[in-house]
């Protein structure tokens, strides 16, 4: 990023200074002696704003200087900083800065790329101003340079923008290691050589007065700078001098299709009261209970993003199916580069990444809708007994193991509601009040009609009880539609018999459901009328799994892409298609002739909507949503649903390689979920038998071995609950289960199961059948392994 000055009375830009670091979409990290003079403009690749707001140190010694831009930057992730041990003889490799210095030949900026290395035990007297490197612990970059990029010059130091410099407006650049900023380049290091730089920690704000040092924390976003993470966290190796080598991870964040919200209100309580339980000694997992719709998740990432800087690892595990919550811990074995990543057994990658919390800190693992006993057990079993970091559960359930902390979420309270109602989004715009003033005040000078949407406000925020998924929807639906608070307030009055209704249909007689329901009820009829495409896309989003559902499956190029894959698939190659042809009340047939535009736009309507959210890989929803719109389906239409629901995931599984399991493992969940539901359809077991098959074979080659008898063990019980199983998919059935056995080591129980489909295979057809010879090759390979 580039940083420019500007004479207050001039628009013309005066001259380029220096160079800084977007550490998230606003704040820019430079030096202080960059950040010094008036009108300060930064700019990037396609983009250039003023500056609202400049932090500085005052301390000419701690050359450091945060900025706060008047606009946010498109597409940039939040970076998080860290400390270094300075008590042990060290090296942190791969350290990057980048700036925008001007070569001397020809008077021209270009973007250079310095990589090397940062010692954390070096000898300080070594800097050009050793009493200030004594006490503010200044660091160097041992650099070398990018191919193609000019050396770092010498016979320079300071690195000002001043005729004839060399190296003039590198001054700013932060030196970065695997997405930790560690601290900002200062000036030339000759004591070290040509390639060398000079860098002011982050971590000597710690050294400013307290005021200080708290402004530009804060202004950094770190609430806890105590607990950023210290390198080197482990070492790899020694290097030729008994130096250790240390190489630091990139930083992982997977919220699983979720974001903070910018309109997050309310909840500073437990927030702090989160943190204070998850940092608190020993390291214990917290529990945020609470009713469904009251806003675990949504607290969960606000946490997650306020304190992201804090941590090298934020991970998302998704609860609510054992195997799913199984398979996405043991997905870090892969992030995390450990060795046992390749290895097939899932429970080998699960003990590498149980040793790895236990280790290493400076991590969240935050499990999602832990509200089933099957993935509360599997919790417990998964997590280990001792960590360093930071277990975060959320759940309805309210019984868990005495050791674990909980914290109990209630609604939000009537305040923060109505405020939330007032200020979130467009509302906040488009009825804007004289004055900012808490809601249980009247501003001065408010006029009689933003009294009344004041009132309104609290009026909609006790009907909804304080439930934030509520809220969000009525804001939504207000700010959508341009609607007052007060308009709204009728229309919740004239939903609540549908919404009883809605709830009912849902088998849940919660008070709660029902409030959430009258919102949706409102809000999902005025999606159907303005975009039925949109429509379309949420009924059949309900069946399913709720996270990250991938938007390629409703994209036209992916989905093609993936029908080729589709066809080399022997499995469903060979198994006979359900038959329902697409007619006019199909809902598959709704979305053929569109573009990827129109699903773009539908999309977009359910987003502004709240009724879902998007980033541009995934699709989330949640769970309250999909049983209420679920609900709103009658007996036709919801088997229509639920066939082309699992028609559209089917389609999308490619051949079982190896090479293709990153989309299986996306795809899983909503195989399992689409499943499910259409085994439960009249006469269509087919699709449900696929589906199955495909998604435990997934899990047994990838060494989910528990995980892949259930499937399959789900499969056969499909099939022997019919009134009268083909004989042919029986047998099928039978060696899936019986060939997952054999691979998880079990020959005992695959072999009554070999059996019995060779029997089937020569009662039906004949022992000379061709039906007869996988059973039979099969149970000979049951046989070799039971040593008969």
């Amino acid at each position: 990023m580039r940083y420019q000055q500007a004479p207050p009375s001039d628009d013309e830009v005066r001259e380029f200074v220096g160079s800084g670091l977007l550490v998230d979409a606003r704040t820019v990290l430079t030096a202080d002696h960059v950040a010094q003079g008036f009108g300060h403009r930064c700019s990037g690749p396609g983009w250039d704003l003023p500056v609202v707001r400049v932090v500085r140190t005052a301390e000419s010694r701690v050359d450091l200087a945060v900025l706060e831009l008047a606009d946010s930057v498109a597409g940039v992730e939040p970076l998080s900083f860290a400390r270094l041990d300075r008590s042990r003889v060290a090296e942190v490799a791969d350290c990057v800065a980048v700036g925008f210095p001007r070569w001397k030949k020809t008077d021209v900026r270009y973007t250079a790329q310095v990589t090397g290395t940062v010692p954390t035990g070096e000898n300080l007297t070594a800097h050009t101003d050793a009493r200030s490197a004594e006490r503010y612990g200044l660091l160097t970059l041992i650099g070398d340079r990018a191919p193609g990029a000019p050396a770092i010059p010498t016979g320079l130091n300071v690195l000002a923008d001043r005729p004839g410099s060399m190296w003039g407006g590198m001054s700013g650049a932060a030196v970065v290691a695997g997405g930790l900023v560690l601290g900002v380049v200062r000036a030339h290091n000759f004591a070290e050589g040509g390639a060398s730089l000079s860098v002011t920690p982050i971590t000597a704000i710690d050294d400013l007065p307290s005021a200080v040092a708290s402004a530009l924390w804060t202004a950094l976003g770190v609430t806890h700078p105590a607990t950023l993470p210290t390198l080197p966290p482990f070492a790899e190796g020694e290097a030729a001098d008994g130096a250790v080598v240390v190489r630091v991870p990139r930083r992982i964040v997977e919220l699983r299709g979720r974001a903070a919200r910018p309109d997050f209100t309310g909840r500073d309580t437990e927030l702090a009261r989160m943190h204070t339980l998850l940092t608190a000694e020993p390291p214990t997992p917290l529990v945020l209970t609470g009713l469904g719709g009251v806003g675990k998740s949504q607290l969960a990432v606000e946490y997650a993003t306020r304190h992201g800087r804090e941590l090298n690892l934020v991970w998302t595990v998704r609860g609510d199916n054992p195997a799913v919550l199984a398979a996405d811990l043991a997905q870090l074995a892969t992030e995390l580069d450990l060795h046992e990543a390749d290895i097939r057994d899932i429970d080998v990658k699960l003990g590498a990444v149980r040793r790895w919390l236990t280790t290493n800190p400076g991590w969240l693992l935050l499990i999602d809708n832990v509200d089933n006993s099957a993935s509360k057990r599997e919790t417990r079993r998964l997590l280990p007994a001792a960590f360093r970091g930071r277990i975060l559960v959320t759940s309805r359930l309210t019984r868990w193991p005495a050791h674990y902390r909980r914290l109990f979420l209630a609604p939000l309270n009537k305040e923060d509601s109505a405020t939330y109602l007032l200020t979130s989004g467009q509302h906040s715009r488009t009825n804007r009040l004289a004055a900012v003033e808490p809601v249980h005040g009247v501003a001065a000078g408010a006029g009689h009609e933003d009294i009344g949407e004041q009132a309104a406000a609290q009026g909609v925020a006790d009907k909804l009880g304080g439930l934030p998924l509520a809220l969000a929807q009525a804001a939504a639906y207000c700010a959508t539609r341009a609607v007052t608070l007060r308009r709204y307030s009728q229309l919740l009055d004239d939903a609540r018999h549908s919404a009883r209704l809605l709830a009912a249909a849902a088998d849940d007689d919660d008070e709660d459901t029902e409030t959430v329901a009258t919102t949706w009820a409102i809000t999902i009829d005025q999606v159907r009328r303005d975009n039925p495409t949109a429509g379309v896309l949420l009924d059949l989003l309900a069946y399913f799994a709720p996270d990250a559902i991938p938007r390629f499956l409703f994209l036209t190029d992916e989905a093609e892409s993936n029908s080729a894959q589709h066809e080399d698939n022997p499995l469903s190659a060979e198994t006979e298609r359900p038959e329902h042809a697409r007619s006019l009340g199909d809902p598959l047939a709704l979305l053929e002739g569109l573009d990827d535009f129109d699903i773009d736009e539908a999309l977009a309507v359910l987003h502004s909507y709240s009724l879902a959210q998007l980033t541009p890989q995934t699709i989330t929803l949640h769970r309250l949503v999909q049983t209420v719109v679920r609900a709103s389906h009658n007996p036709t239409d919801r088997d229509a649903l639920v066939r082309a629901a699992a028609s559209v995931v089917e389609e999308a599984l490619p051949n079982l390689s190896h090479d293709h399991w990153p989309v299986y493992q996306g795809l899983l969940p909503h195989a399992l979920a689409t499943a499910k539901h259409v085994a439960a359809v009249p006469n269509d077991t087919t699709t449900a038998h696929n589906l199955l098959a495909l998604a435990g074979a997934y899990q047994r080659d990838s060494g989910q071995f528990g995980a892949a008898q259930g499937t399959h063990r789900r499969l056969l019980a499909i099939i022997e609950a019919l009134p009268q199983p083909k004989p042919d998919r029986l047998i099928e059935g039978l060696n899936i289960l019986a060939t997952t056995l054999m691979a998880s080591g079990q020959p005992g129980g695959a072999h009554p199961l070999a059996h019995r489909a060779l029997a089937i295979a020569e009662r039906d057809f004949g022992a000379d059948h061709p039906e007869a010879l996988l059973p039979l090759s099969n149970l000979g390979a049951v046989l070799s392994q039971l040593g008969r």
